[in-house]
């Protein structure tokens, strides 16, 4: 047979002189164009080169294997495979001379060589796309999705308090108690208790009751407030640290919202719920986790509820505020708490659906109104 290139000065196998480097004429021969059709890589080695193979569509990033999980070893062993073979396959991989006995290590290169070649796509800036990359090497080393809230510290509550902020009470000693006399983060109340008209307050302001301020005018009667206004149900007192304690007409008071820091894997619906924004995160195993503020649950009448949502496998309340400006550094917390119990390798910032609002707007829950002929009571807002 003859050989790729003419070389000797002999005589080949069919006894053709070879000695000038050329096959003897034939004189039935179709003339062969003068083309070379020999294809070349980028760096002008010809592809059939008999050296080591080179795979010409292929480029290894290690930067982004490392990123997304590859060990050092299968990088530097997918690295020396296609070095030696082009392209390669698990067979490769287990015969000599890599000898890789671990299924697992194998499959991982694999699973490295698709994404290098193309045949596997991964967006880094999208988190499903990066939570199927994690799962499948999950499964590939043999191993579970682990989320779970019940492992995340948090400290521990069942409800969330209510505030109140309170306007339109005349002048004379109970006028201390408008909200709009005090900055955002002194004008609201804690409420003990939500009755049908009333709603009771606790407050610490100095208050100085005269005869005057009785309910009735009666020496005997010790029962000061405004008629159909505010009641005082304790009187409080500085000396001994204690507070007082009101009830306020709800046509002068209104409740506050609060937001809950909620971490949970069950998936945000851009545009379909109302949040007031947060971070989605993937973790090591693939699970997708949601931490986002959102305002409190409300009832069937529209009421805001008080309890807390049991803390599942999926799901749990790591905190909660009143104000605006408390959201931001409770959701660094709650990262902060959750890449502690678990490894984190995305985070994507969430705007909000919605501003947080202090108060909520009138509903069902204000159903005895201020009288419509005077001026509404100037609520902070």
């Amino acid at each position: 047979m003859y050989d790729d290139g003419f070389y000797g000065d002999g005589i080949g196998e069919m006894g053709c002189n070879m000695g000038d480097g050329m096959l003897p004429e034939n004189p039935y021969a179709i003339p062969y164009p003068d083309v070379d059709y020999t294809q070349y890589g980028p760096d002008g080695i010809p592809y059939n080169y008999r050296g080591p193979k080179a795979n010409y569509m292929f480029s290894i990033d290690e930067n982004l294997l490392t990123s997304i999980g590859f060990t050092p070893f299968e990088i530097n062993l997918l690295e020396n495979a296609v070095q030696m073979y082009g392209t390669i396959s698990s067979q490769k991989l287990i015969n000599p001379p890599f000898m890789v006995t671990d299924q697992r290590i194998v499959s991982r290169v694999m699973y490295a060589y698709n994404i290098c070649m193309g045949k596997t796509i991964i967006d880094p800036d999208d988190p499903i796309s990066i939570s199927k990359h994690m799962k499948k090497m999950t499964r590939i080393s043999g191993g579970n999705p682990k989320f779970s809230a019940l492992y995340i510290k948090h400290r521990p509550f069942s409800k969330i308090p209510r505030t109140a902020v309170v306007a339109g009470i005349p002048q004379g000693s109970f006028a201390v108690l408008n909200s709009k006399n005090y900055d955002l983060y002194e004008a609201s109340y804690p409420v003990e208790k939500i009755a049908q008209e009333w709603v009771t307050i606790i407050s610490r302001r100095k208050m100085a009751v005269t005869y005057k301020d009785r309910l009735n005018k009666s020496y005997s009667n010790r029962e000061w407030g405004i008629d159909g206004i505010l009641k005082v149900i304790e009187t409080g007192s500085q000396a001994d640290n204690k507070p007082w304690k009101l009830q306020i007409h709800k046509s002068r008071c209104r409740l506050c919202n609060r937001f809950m820091i909620i971490i949970t894997t069950r998936r945000i619906v851009e545009g379909a719920q109302e949040h007031h924004g947060g971070y989605v995160a993937v973790l090591d195993d693939g699970t997708i986790v949601y931490v986002y503020a959102r305002t409190t649950d409300v009832d069937s009448y529209g009421n805001p509820k008080d309890s807390v949502p049991n803390t599942t496998n999926e799901s749990v309340v790591f905190d909660y505020g009143f104000y605006a400006s408390e959201i931001e550094p409770k959701l660094e917390a709650a990262m902060q708490a959750l890449s502690s119990t678990y490894l984190m390798v995305f985070s994507k910032r969430l705007s909000g659906e919605v501003p947080y609002k202090l108060l909520p707007p009138y509903s069902g829950m204000e159903s005895i109104r201020h009288n419509p002929d005077e001026e509404p009571p100037d609520f902070v807002d």
